[in-house]
C-alpha cells in the first residue's frame, strides 16, 4: 500500500499546508466524515492541486456515495450476484502503466449471455476495483478505461440500467478522484452509436472529447502501447486477461471486510444532511422530460425498431429508473410561488369545504387535482365546481373512455398500434402545450374509435398530473391517412360524449383545434362534430390544407423531425410516449376504482344518470 510519505516524494507539487487546508475544511463539514491525509491527497491530485475543486470533488464524492445506493452498497464479494458478476465481467487493471505513466482499466465480457448480465453488479465491481486500485497504489499520472466490446450483441441494450448508468457518469466525472486521461473502446459492436446514445445525456463535453473508438486494435496502440496489453492480444506481453482478472479478484476479495466496513456508514449513518444534497446529484425523480431527452439521444438520426424497443423499455426497469410518485407537487410548488399566480390556498380551501356537502363527488381530491380544476377555469369558483361535477358525471356516464383502463388489454395495445399521440416537449410563442395525433395505421378496418379516445384521454391525464397545467392546450390533428371508411367507425354518440367531456370537463384551457393535411372527406368529419360543439370551441377550428399554415400557430420547430421540426421522430414519440404512461397504470388504476366507486354511488342515488341511450 502506498504511503502518505511516498505521496509527497513523488509529487513535487503536493504541498503540505494544501492538505492542511483541506482536511481543516473538512472539520468544518459536519454532514462529511473524517477525512484521511491519503483521501486529502487523493482529492487534490485529481484536481491538480487545486483546492477549491478538491473540496468539491471531496463533496461529491461523500454525498454520491451515501446516495447512489445501487452502486455503492450490497458490495460483498461473497454474495452469489458480486459472484456471477465476477463470472460475467472481465476485469483488470494491466501491470504496466502506458509511456505517460497512465494506468490501463481492462473490461470486456467473459459471458457474452444477455441473460446472464446484470448490469448494476458488472458497475459494482468495477467501482470496488477502482476503490482498491486508489486506495492501495494510490495517485499515478491518469488512467485509460480500456473497453473490448467482444460477446457485446443488442440484448445486452435490454439489461442497460439508465438511472445506474446515469449515476456510474456522475460518478466518474464529479467525484472519483482520479486524472480519467481516455476511454478507449475495441471490437465494437455494429450498434455502438445505440450505447453511447444512452450515455450521451449524462456525458459531460469533457468526457465526450475523450471517448475514441477503434476500428481495430492495432489503431488503440497510439494510446497503449502494443506490448503493455494481455498476451491474449498481438504482441501483448503481459500475463493473459484471465490471469490478470482471477488476480485481481483476489485482491478484491481480500478487502472484503473493509469494503462491507466503509459501506455501513454509508447506509446507515447519514453522514451527508439533506441540506447539503446539491439539486444536481438527486437522481432518486425523473419525469418526462428525463425520458424523453434518453430516447431522443438514443435514436437520433435513426428510426426504431418498435418491437426492439418496447422490450427494452419494459424489461430494462425503468418503472424503477424513472420514479413518477409525487411528480404532481413538483408543478403544484411553483405554481404556489410563480409572480402574478392567480392560485389562492383560500380558493383551495373553499373547494375542498364544498366537497363535502356536494353529492355525486368524492369528498376530498388531492390538492393537485383542484388546481388543476382552477386553473382550467381561470380560477372561477363556480365555474370549477360545474366543471368538477361534469368530470364526475361525465366519467361515470361515458364507460366507453373511463372504464377497462388496462393497459396491458388487447384493446388498448390496439389502440396504441392505430394511433400515435405526441405531447410535443416545447411549448408555443403563446405557452401553448401541444398534443399532436396521427393515425400509425391508415386502415379503417383496424380502427376503434372510443379505445383511440380513451387513450387520448389517458395521455391528457398524464401529462397533467406530470407536467401541471399549461397555460393553453392545442390539438394538432395530421389528417394523412384519413378515409371515408374511418367517418363510418366514427359513432355519433361516441363523438357526442367525447365534445361533452372536451368542452365542460377535461381540466384544461382549451386554446385550438389544429387540422392539417385536410382529406376530401374532412368537411363530413367536421359536419359530424358541428352539433357537439359550442361556438366558442367551433371559432377555435382552423383546417390547414398542408402543415405550413399551421407555423404561425404552432413554430415548426416544436414538431417532430417528420414535419422538419426539432422533436424527435413521430415514431419514437408513438413507442415512447405509450411506455411512459405504462409507468402510470397503478396511479390509473387507483383512479378508475375511485370512479366506480363513485358511480355506483350515483347509481344508487339515482341521480346524475340518464340510463338510455340518450345519456
Amino acid at each position: 500500500m502506498t504511503t502518505v510519505e511516498e505521496e509527497y516524494r513523488k509529487n513535487p507539487e503536493l504541498k503540505k499546508e494544501d492538505v492542511q487546508e483541506l482536511l481543516t475544511w473538512g472539520t468544518t463539514q459536519p454532514h462529511l466524515p473524517k477525512i484521511s491525509e491519503f483521501e486529502a491527497i487523493q482529492f487534490l491530485h485529481s484536481n491538480y492541486f487545486n483546492v477549491d475543486a478538491a473540496k468539491k470533488t471531496a463533496e461529491n464524492y461523500y454525498t454520491m456515495r451515501t446516495q447512489f445506493t445501487g452502486l455503492f452498497s450490497d458490495n460483498d464479494t461473497e454474495s452469489a450476484e458480486m459472484k456471477q458478476a465476477h463470472d460475467t465481467v472481465t476485469l483488470a487493471c494491466l501491470p504496466q502503466t502506458t509511456p505517460e505513466g497512465y494506468r490501463v482499466i481492462f473490461a470486456r465480457l467473459k459471458d457474452a449471455d444477455p441473460a446472464a448480465c446484470d448490469f448494476m453488479y458488472n458497475l459494482k465491481l468495477y467501482l470496488l476495483m477502482m476503490d482498491w486500485i486508489i486506495t492501495q497504489q494510490g495517485t499515478c499520472n491518469g488512467y485509460v478505461l480500456l473497453y473490448d466490446m467482444t460477446g457485446t450483441s443488442f440484448g445486452h441494450m435490454f439489461k442497460v440500467n439508465i438511472m445506474g448508468m446515469k449515476q456510474y457518469l456522475a460518478y466518474v466525472q464529479e467525484a472519483m478522484p482520479i486524472r480519467l486521461k481516455m476511454v478507449e473502446h475495441i471490437n465494437m459492436p455494429s450498434f455502438i452509436d445505440k450505447l453511447i446514445a444512452i450515455c450521451r445525456p449524462f456525458m459531460k463535453k469533457e468526457l465526450m472529447s475523450l471517448l475514441k473508438y477503434r476500428k481495430n486494435i492495432e489503431d488503440a496502440y497510439e494510446t497503449v502501447p502494443a506490448e503493455i496489453w494481455p498476451k491474449d492480444f498481438p504482441n501483448g506481453t503481459s500475463p493473459s486477461i484471465e490471469e490478470l482478472h482471477e488476480s485481481w479478484w483476489d485482491k478484491i476479495k481480500s478487502r472484503r471486510e473493509e469494503t462491507l466496513f466503509h459501506e455501513r456508514p454509508h447506509n446507515g449513518e447519514n453522514f451527508v444532511d439533506k441540506r447539503h444534497q446539491v439539486e444536481k446529484v438527486n437522481l432518486s425523480h425523473a419525469n418526462w422530460k428525463s425520458f424523453l431527452d434518453v430516447m431522443q439521444a438514443m435514436f437520433d438520426g435513426e428510426e426504431p425498431d418498435c418491437l426492439s424497443l418496447v422490450k427494452w423499455v419494459g424489461n430494462s426497469a425503468l418503472g424503477q429508473q424513472f420514479s413518477f410518485e409525487n411528480q404532481a407537487m413538483k408543478w403544484l410548488e411553483e405554481i404556489y410561488h410563480k409572480q402574478n399566480s392567480a392560485l389562492r390556498k383560500d380558493d383551495v380551501r373553499e373547494i375542498e369545504q364544498w366537497l363535502l356537502t356536494e353529492a355525486n363527488v368524492p369528498d376530498t381530491l388531492e390538492e393537485y387535482q383542484i388546481v388543476l380544476f382552477l386553473h382550467s377555469n381561470y380560477f372561477d369558483i363556480e365555474n370549477t365546481k360545474k366543471t368538477i361535477k361534469n368530470y364526475y358525471k361525465y366519467r361515470a356516464d361515458y364507460t366507453e373512455f373511463f372504464n377497462n383502463l388496462d393497459l396491458n388489454s388487447e384493446k388498448l395495445q390496439n389502440a396504441h398500434d392505430i394511433v400515435t399521440f405526441c405531447v410535443l416537449p416545447e411549448l408555443t410563442h403563446n405557452q401553448h402545450k401541444v398534443l399532436l395525433v396521427k393515425l400509425h395505421n391508415t386502415d379503417p378496418a383496424a380502427l376503434n374509435f372510443a379505445e383511440a379516445l380513451k387513450l387520448f384521454c389517458l395521455v391528457v391525464d398524464i401529462m397533467l398530473y406530470e407536467e401541471g397545467p399549461p397555460e393553453g392546450f392545442v390539438i394538432a390533428f395530421d389528417m394523412t391517412g384519413i378515409k371515408f371508411g374511418h367517418v363510418l367507425k366514427l359513432g355519433i354518440f361516441t363523438i357526442k360524449h367525447f365534445l361533452n367531456y372536451l368542452q365542460g370537463a377535461m381540466p384544461v384551457r382549451i386554446k385550438g383545434l389544429q387540422f392539417f393535411n385536410t382529406v376530401p372527406c374532412t368537411s363530413k368529419i367536421v359536419a359530424l362534430c358541428r352539433p357537439f360543439m359550442s361556438q366558442e370551441l367551433y371559432e377555435m377550428l382552423n383546417l390547414h390544407e398542408s402543415i405550413e399554415t399551421v407555423f404561425p400557430h404552432i413554430p415548426q420547430e416544436c414538431f417532430p423531425k417528420d414535419y422538419n421540426g426539432q422533436a424527435m421522430s413521430l415514431e419514437q414519440f408513438h413507442v415512447a410516449y405509450y411506455k411512459t404512461i405504462h409507468l402510470h397504470q397503478n396511479l390509473i388504476f387507483d383512479e378508475e376504482e375511485k370512479h366506480k366507486e363513485l358511480a355506483e354511488l350515483m347509481k344508487s342515488n339515482n341521480t346524475g344518470y340518464l340510463w338510455s341511450m340518450f345519456k
